[in-house]
């Protein structure tokens, strides 16, 4: 396990690790309140959302599940998921974990930076990519039909959690892309 510090506009940690030995420390102790709200797409759900509810012990844990792909990371989809959290009724004590990519990072990041103009946010990015660029430095957006990213927030996560066994599960054009970054 190593922790990296950073400081920024909220210091936060980041946590990598090859496994989930340190997920307590790096995100159970993070979390604030008792609702999480996971946000993670169509491709991760199947792969990691079990283990990742699993060891959210004593959380109560609502799954929100994106179809995957950058023409999914839009206002519609933006929409849809602040309305779900408003109807399972999340609060500004409950937490939004991105789990997933890039896509998933942005989005669930964004409303984090959003809902109830700020919740608690924690990254655990699943690719090389998310892993070194997007799930750091508080950066979120959303695509327009005019352009990617057009509306966003710089919003600082509480913590980052990098399990780099995730990357075992990528398609090797998956690392090459993240690996020329």
């Amino acid at each position: 396990m190593k922790v990296i510090k950073v400081k920024a506009s909220k210091n936060y940690e980041i946590t990598v690790d090859n496994g989930f030995q340190s997920f307590d420390l790096a995100v159970l102790s993070k979390i604030k309140g008792d609702a999480v709200a996971i946000i993670t797409d169509t491709n991760v759900e199947s792969l990691y959302y079990d283990k990742v509810k699993s060891l959210l012990i004593g959380k109560t844990v609502f799954k929100f599940v994106i179809n995957a792909g950058e023409e999914n990371k839009n206002a519609q989809t933006y929409i849809s998921l602040v309305n779900e959290l408003a109807k399972a009724g999340l609060s500004r004590k409950s937490t939004v974990i991105g789990l997933g990519g890039g896509v998933v990072g942005d989005m669930a990041s964004f409303v984090a930076s959003t809902y109830l103009r700020g919740v608690s946010y924690l990254a655990i990015p699943t690719t090389l990519l998310s892993m070194v660029d997007s799930s750091v430095g508080g950066k979120t957006g959303i695509d327009l039909d005019q352009g990617k990213n057009l509306l966003g927030t710089f919003f600082q996560p509480d913590a980052v959690f990098i399990n780099t066994e995730f990357l075992k599960t990528l398609p090797k054009r998956e690392v090459t892309s993240g690996l020329g970054s």
